[in-house]
């Protein structure tokens, strides 16, 4: 079956399911599922595009169109993989790493989850694993909210605890929650 196929049956199937039932997402494993979110996110937190822009992690204007072009030509295959579980091991977790800084980390994995929440039925859930510098959660406005660290820090801390919902459909962030120090104690 092509891929238009597949959208076709998609759509059928889900106007179908659209009579009053909730429509089921599926999260990067490819199940449906729900994505945890804190209590205490209220309305949620907003992405503000202006000023994600004026601090370099969404392209400007005149990159905007050749750069969500390039970010379909990567998560594409992503998605595909993680539908037809040829994905990581557990087919949802993508990573986005690098040894430099300013290499570009946090604008890349900004602005991969918002392209993959923007599909129809994925849920997506963005880690800000930087402790030291927390440039994600600094700009959408979590640098004090609890996150990564208190969730490692405590032992039978929820993940429900710490995930807050963004103004985008479908996309939550989890925070870096304050530094660690980057060297254990011995």
């Amino acid at each position: 079956m092509s891929v238009v196929e597949r959208a076709l049956a998609k759509a059928a199937a889900l106007r179908g399911k659209s009579n009053g039932a909730p429509r089921q997402q599926r999260s990067m494993s490819g199940k449906s599922s729900a994505v945890p979110v804190a209590n205490n996110s209220g309305a949620g937190v907003e992405v503000d595009s202006t000023a994600l822009r004026a601090l370099g992690l969404i392209p400007t204007a005149d990159m905007e169109h050749r750069i969500h072009e390039e970010l379909r030509l990567i998560k594409r295959p992503l998605l595909q993989n993680a539908e037809e579980g040829r994905s990581t091991t557990s087919g949802n977790l993508i990573m986005v790493a690098s040894a430099l800084p300013g290499a570009g980390k946090t604008f890349l994995s900004l602005n991969l989850a918002i392209s993959m929440a923007s599909e129809l039925d994925w849920n997506v859930l963005l880690i800000d694993a930087d402790m030291g510098r927390a440039t994600l959660s600094r700009a959408l406005g979590l640098r004090d909210a609890p996150g990564l660290a208190g969730l490692l820090d405590q032992e039978r801390a929820s993940l429900n605890d710490f995930v807050f919902k963004t103004s985008l459909p479908r996309l939550h962030v989890l925070p870096a929650g304050g530094t660690r120090p980057s060297q254990p104690s011995p």
